[in-house]
This record gives structure tokens, C-alpha cells and sequence, in this order.
């Protein structure tokens, strides 16, 4: 961004994602680089937010938080909340990245949810989630991730 800036290929120094719903195959997610395009802002300018670019060498955000389920999935003591901070904006890629202790608490949450759930090790200090049956089968099952930013 900063060379592209520096160099007058771009205006202004943002980038701008509109990120459509995926069940809608008519509408294509967009990015701008250097430019907003109005026209692809739902409420005109008043539906405009503005995020900063947390992430040293990717894209993030920051956020509150993250919850897993419709409902606030906190306990009394609030130790069921997934208290990740940064959100990592990658499109091309379908992984959710967080620390271990939140994926420890969404393990257990989604482990209540459906038996075939494992864990995996793919390296160190590195885990993921696997299930030998596909997303048709349990995709019911699960909760949607609410993030909010």
C-alpha cells in the first residue's frame, strides 16, 4: 500500500472490502485499493465503518469478541468466552487462526455438538480440528461463529 501511495498509482493510502453474502452467486465480493466505491456501500455513508490494519505482515482486525452459537455462550464466570483479539482477513483461505486457549474452550464446544470432531497435530505448538465425515453430516450439528468487530 505505502509504495503504491508513495509512487501516485493511488489516491489515498486504503484498501476496501466488500465482503457479499456467499449464498448469493449473483453478487461478487469486491477490493479497492486507494478508493471506497459508494454505490457498493449498503445506507450510503452513514453504513460506512472504518477498520485499521492491526496485523504486521497480514491483514487484521481487531474485534471484542467471538462467540460460537447464536447465544451468548458465556458461562457465570465467563470462562466459555472466546476472548480472541485479532482477526486475521485472508479470503483465499479458510482457516480460523486463534490462541490456544480459545481453541481449547471451541473444542469443548463443538465436541458437545458432534462425537467425530479430533483433534490433529500439525505441528508444534499448532492443532486443528478434523471430522472423518463430511460437511453435509454435520453441519446441522454446529453452531455459527459470530464475530464481532
Amino acid at each position: 500500500m505505502r509504495q503504491l501511495f508513495d509512487n501516485g498509482v493511488i489516491d489515498k493510502e486504503i484498501v476496501s472490502l466488500n465482503l457479499e453474502d456467499p449464498n448469493d452467486k449473483t453478487i461478487n465480493s469486491t477490493i479497492g485499493f486507494g478508493e471506497i466505491d459508494g454505490s457498493q456501500i449498503i445506507g450510503g455513508e452513514d453504513g460506512l465503518r472504518y477498520y485499521s490494519n492491526v496485523g504486521q505482515d497480514r491483514w487484521a482486525l481487531l474485534m471484542d469478541h467471538v462467540k460460537y452459537g447464536n447465544s451468548d455462550i458465556r458461562d457465570p464466570d465467563g470462562l466459555n468466552m472466546i476472548h480472541t483479539k485479532i482477526a486475521l482477513i485472508d479470503t483465499g483461505n479458510s482457516s480460523i487462526q486463534i490462541p490456544e486457549t480459545d481453541f481449547k474452550n471451541l473444542r469443548e464446544l463443538m465436541l458437545d455438538q458432534e462425537s467425530s470432531i479430533e483433534v490433529k497435530e500439525i505441528g508444534p505448538d499448532r492443532q486443528r480440528l478434523v471430522t472423518s465425515k463430511s460437511c453435509d453430516e454435520i453441519e446441522s450439528k454446529l453452531s455459527d461463529f459470530d464475530f464481532h468487530i
